[in-house]
């Protein structure tokens, strides 16, 4: 029953990404990075993974745009978040600052994932996705740099170490 302990967290995290994705915004500033960093931290990899695959799918069962891209934007993004586990676990207070900088090479490491795939999936030559992925990257790397360094310790501080949204499941 432990395991429910934290899922008011996990929700309230989750509620911010969907919320956030709905908002008027540019293209692809979007906080599931910002989000998942501060679980992986706290948890560990596999709680990245969970919650950052989980946020992806969600999001696209929310707007309507399930496809193949779900699949592999959302193990992308696990694998980020299992990655931040083990890049953030190293620091015993992390900042924004350390937010910032696994931000920075995981974008890379998720773009350039997922526009081989992307590429691949609609027949494109690597010539095109790669010229098409430069403003794409650029915008992602502005985004998730930006909500690592400001909002990754406040979801850290507000929500995954807040003993008050922690659910008391102790069988008596």
């Amino acid at each position: 029953m432990s395991g429910f302990k934290n899922s008011v967290k996990y929700i309230l995290a989750l509620l911010f990404c969907v919320f956030f994705r709905i908002l008027p915004r540019p293209p692809n500033i979007e906080p599931v990075m910002s989000a998942s960093m501060p679980f992986a931290k706290e948890f560990g990899g596999y709680a990245g993974f969970a919650f950052a695959a989980f946020s992806m799918i969600t999001l696209d069962f929310v707007s309507g745009r399930v496809g193949y891209w779900t699949i592999y934007t959302a193990l992308a993004y696990g694998v980020v978040g299992y990655m931040a586990g083990a890049w953030l676990s190293r620091k015993k207070e992390a900042k924004g600052m350390d937010y910032a900088k696994f931000a920075f090479f995981a974008t890379i490491f998720y773009d350039a994932v997922t526009a081989a795939a992307f590429g691949m999936q609609f027949g494109q030559s690597l010539q095109v996705t790669l010229i098409g992925q430069i403003p794409f990257t650029l915008y992602h790397l502005l985004g998730n740099l930006t909500l690592a360094y400001f909002v990754s310790p406040l979801i850290r501080k507000w929500i995954v170490t807040n003993p008050k949204l922690e659910l008391d499941v102790s069988l008596r």
